[in-house]
């Protein structure tokens, strides 16, 4: 999914661009600090999102995007100046309008909102037993269990991480989960990480830490370091 990130601040560009390829890499992610070089790009791709400052080359955005609707599925705005919020509004595609700086939980929370809406997304799957429910805030998620590659905590709550679809948000805890997913398969690798076992594909021992599937590296807890060397052996032993 292509995004378009437009900032007059370089320093503040880069640091989103950062954020925002860490958390989502589904997105392919272009930059630019003027209405110049966004529009190249808007001639050339459709976006699924635009997230830029309501002020840029020193005037509104929203004449400009306005133009541009056809190649936009979404937009958020950031700004310093709450009072150009009611313009933002008349575009019919707008996520949502925050007050910079922009946190990383509601840069997540927009981008989420941006992918799945109000609607219910679903994964195939083989057997029934194999499917895992996601209770989120609006709706049931049907994903395949063995898709699943982590759960993560943070201060927003409990994230799904999976092969196929974006990371999302759940109404549930760790502590849960461990207790409702099959025990020889998730394991507790951190306080913040509950781990598919199938999904691991190197331990680096010195660092203590897991290489997933996807990419992700994630710590392991020096007290449970010994725990999943054992069940990483016993799991690829008897899977």
């Amino acid at each position: 999914m292509q995004l378009l990130l437009i900032d007059n601040d370089k320093g503040s560009t880069a640091l989103l661009q950062k954020l925002i390829i860490r958390s989502f890499p589904q997105f392919s992610v272009q930059v630019s600090n003027d209405l110049k070089h966004a529009n190249e790009y808007l001639l050339i791709d459709d976006f699924y999102l635009v997230i830029t400052e309501t002020i840029v080359d020193g005037k509104p955005v929203f004449d400009f995007l306005h133009r541009k609707q056809q190649r936009i599925q979404h937009v958020l705005f950031f700004t310093t100046n709450e009072q150009l919020t009611y313009d933002g509004y008349r575009l019919k595609n707008v996520v949502g309008y925050e007050l910079k700086p922009i946190t990383k939980a509601v840069l997540k929370r927009n981008i989420f909102k941006s992918i799945f809406g109000n609607h219910i997304f679903t994964t195939d799957w083989n057997k029934p037993k194999n499917t895992f429910i996601a209770n989120t805030k609006d709706e049931l998620i049907l994903v395949n269990r063995n898709h699943i590659i982590r759960f993560e905590s943070d201060k927003m709550g409990v994230f799904l991480i999976s092969e196929h679809i974006p990371p999302f948000l759940i109404n549930s805890t760790l502590k849960i989960l461990e207790n409702k997913l099959y025990q020889k398969l998730f394991f507790r690798a951190h306080q913040s990480h509950l781990i598919n076992l199938n999904a691991v594909k190197q331990f680096l021992l010195n660092r203590n830490t897991l290489k997933m599937a996807n990419g992700d590296r994630i710590p392991v807890s020096q007290r449970k370091k010994q725990h999943i060397l054992q069940a990483l052996k016993t799991w690829y032993l008897f899977e």
